[in-house]
């Protein structure tokens, strides 16, 4: 006669697997801290706004298009501390590459795709002087990009003050306005342009050398 021997469930195993997960929905919040706090933002937001005017399709499309700018200028962000370097002249460049394209665009009477091109080439160049300061004259990081910024806060300022309202410069233009504010199929182009830049810095980071 055959003996049929049940074999203990093995509780240790189960246990183990449930740590797992415990663990890797933990490891998941830590790494993803920023997504998670928006998660929850959202979702105290939704609730505190009373009669659902939070969750709407205008408002997230207005919030993503205000957010499109931020999204970029965090990319820029994202790869100097990646390389261990702290750039605090992004913000100042940024501003400075604007008043360059809004100056050429409307005091030179450019066209608007060159005086697009030529803002960036100001942004590029003052980067490029970033990279040599910190390369090749071996300059601290911290203290080179800082330099670099004042120096684009000062022809910021020079080009403001050369407007004929001196202070800022004025944009009044349709054409203008139709591109910022341009959308497709219901997206903001500015969006758009962030989703490019993420995908662009994404395929760099996890498929090049």
């Amino acid at each position: 006669m055959e003996t049929l021997s049940i074999k203990p469930r093995d509780t240790s195993q189960v246990q183990e697997k449930g740590m797992r997960k415990s663990t890797k929905v933990i490891r998941f919040i830590l790494n993803n801290g920023l997504l998670v706090a928006l998660i929850v933002e959202i979702i105290v937001f939704a609730i505190l706004v009373p009669e659902g005017k939070f969750l709407t399709f205008s408002n997230l499309i207005n919030t993503l298009q205000i957010a499109g700018g931020g999204g970029i200028a965090a990319v820029c962000f994202t790869v100097a501390l990646i390389s261990g370097v702290i750039d605090f002249s992004i913000g100042n460049i940024s501003i400075m590459g604007g008043l360059v394209f809004a100056w050429l665009y409307t005091q030179s009477g450019l066209p608007m795709w060159l005086a697009i091109v030529l803002g960036l080439l100001a942004v590029l160049i003052c980067e490029w002087f970033n990279c040599f300061l910190i390369l090749r004259v071996k300059i601290y990081p911290l203290i080179a990009t800082m330099a670099v910024g004042l120096v684009a806060s000062g022809l910021s300022l020079a080009i403001q003050s050369s407007s004929p309202e001196p202070g800022y410069v004025k944009l009044h233009d349709k054409d203008l306005w139709l591109l910022a504010n341009k959308k497709l199929v219901g997206i903001p182009v500015v969006m758009i342009a962030t989703l490019v830049v993420f995908i662009i810095l994404y395929i760099v980071l996890n498929h090049t050398k």
